[in-house]
């Protein structure tokens, strides 16, 4: 009876060390979308590049920062990896407004 009890509870210590985990990978791709988002707002580019490549390497579908990263190389006056950005991120998303209206101001999108 110990030893099933025993493992019992190794079980559910085990599933809960999984849920955890998933929820503090969660918490961090968030957390570096959001730091790269006030980075960029700050005009802070070259730290706001590092973490949201950091977000996009933890989440591949953060299309907030792989948009906000176009946003980056558009101020950068490099259109075309700008184009790239956001054709990644709209496909993730595509009811981005902000992301339409900035592809649609440019000329050959």
């Amino acid at each position: 009876m110990f030893i099933n009890y025993a493992r019992f509870l190794s079980t559910i210590f085990a599933t809960l060390f999984l849920i955890f985990s998933q929820i503090a990978a969660q918490e961090e791709w968030m957390f570096y979308e959001n730091k790269g988002l006030i980075q960029f707002n700050e005009k802070m580019d070259k730290y706001a590049i590092l973490s949201l490549q950091k977000a996009v390497r933890l989440n591949p579908n953060a299309y907030k920062s792989i948009s906000t990263l176009g946003q980056i190389e558009l101020r950068d006056g490099d259109k075309q990896s700008a184009r790239n950005y956001f054709r990644q991120s709209l496909e993730i998303n595509p009811m981005q407004e902000d992301t339409l209206v900035i592809c649609g101001e440019l000329e050959d999108f």
